[in-house]
């Protein structure tokens, strides 16, 4: 490209030359927060990309992450495609979160190039977070630290254990179809279930833990037996009230179920591991 420039009656001459991507070699990214909404404190900030990821260390450097108590916070790897962050403790109540990524024109490697920037906004809400105890068979819920209620809950039964650790709810739904194909099984094995609306739900894992109200044949053995397929079942009142009061991003807890933990990618498991070896993506805990 040639140009001419005038600035005061001065001209200069010259030539200028720049190269551009196709679009099959741009890249986008995707996060899992959206502008605007709100977060329990547990939130983990994910980014999806469009390409894999071989310069890894210069994405790190174009996320820049504000407010939310300003603290420290790291990155982990999941895949060459998948980043997460998470702050080193839980974000600050009531706080606003600045989350912004700079990708334009970034060289990603394997002649990728950013395709865009981003920047999201959200906010947090109070501190809220429940735990579940195979021993006792009980939910107990929390907020800003004051027990706001507990009632009995059947888990996963013998065959179908729920599985232990911090988990952070991932969406809810007032009603939700289970789906016994889910979990692989059709008529005839002894697991099979009749698909089903649940209602209250909230979603632990990705697959397929969830609070939930219990079915009705579940109600008599609340607190006292486990009958689901990993899942908390719930009375009709406790299911209510953690849909209405939880939220994305809030914690729930379960122990003493003698089964390991969900790997921390199946959901957002992230808080069983330690801080200080989240980015080493080779650290194993029990999962």
């Amino acid at each position: 490209m040639t140009y001419t420039a005038d600035n005061n009656g001065r001209t200069a001459e010259g030539t200028s030359a720049f190269s551009t991507v196709d679009a099959a070699h741009e890249m986008d990214v995707r996060m899992n927060v959206r502008d605007g909404s709100t977060y329990g404190l547990w939130q983990v900030v994910e980014f999806d990309f469009s390409e894999p990821i071989l310069n890894k260390d210069e994405i790190e450097k174009a996320v820049t992450v504000t407010g939310g108590g300003d603290q420290d916070g790291a990155f982990r790897w999941y895949s060459d495609t998948k980043l997460r962050y998470r702050p080193a403790e839980p974000w600050a109540p009531d706080s606003k979160v600045k989350v912004a990524i700079e990708l334009l024109g970034k060289d990603v490697g394997n002649g990728m190039i950013g395709n865009e920037n981003q920047t999201v906004n959200f906010t947090t809400g109070p501190e809220h977070r429940a735990y579940v105890d195979n021993n006792t068979k009980t939910l107990v819920a929390y907020e800003n630290g004051k027990k706001t209620g507990e009632w009995p809950v059947t888990l996963g039964n013998p065959e179908w254990p729920s599985t232990t650790g911090k988990k952070v709810i991932i969406e809810q739904a007032e009603s939700y179809e289970f789906k016994p194909s889910s979990l692989n099984l059709s008529p005839g094995d002894p697991h099979y279930y009749e698909p089903f609306n649940a209602s209250n739900v909230a979603r632990l894992t990705w697959s397929g833990e969830f609070i939930h109200q219990a079915l009705p044949s579940a109600m008599p053995v609340l607190g006292y037996q486990n009958v689901s397929h990993g899942c908390v079942g719930m009375p009709v009142e406790g299911a209510k009230y953690i849909f209405d009061t939880f939220r994305p991003g809030d914690m729930v807890e379960v122990v003493n179920t003698g089964y390991p933990q969900a790997d921390p990618d199946d959901g957002f498991g992230d808080w069983n591991i330690p801080f200080d070896k989240y980015s080493d993506e080779n650290w194993h805990g029990n999962w």
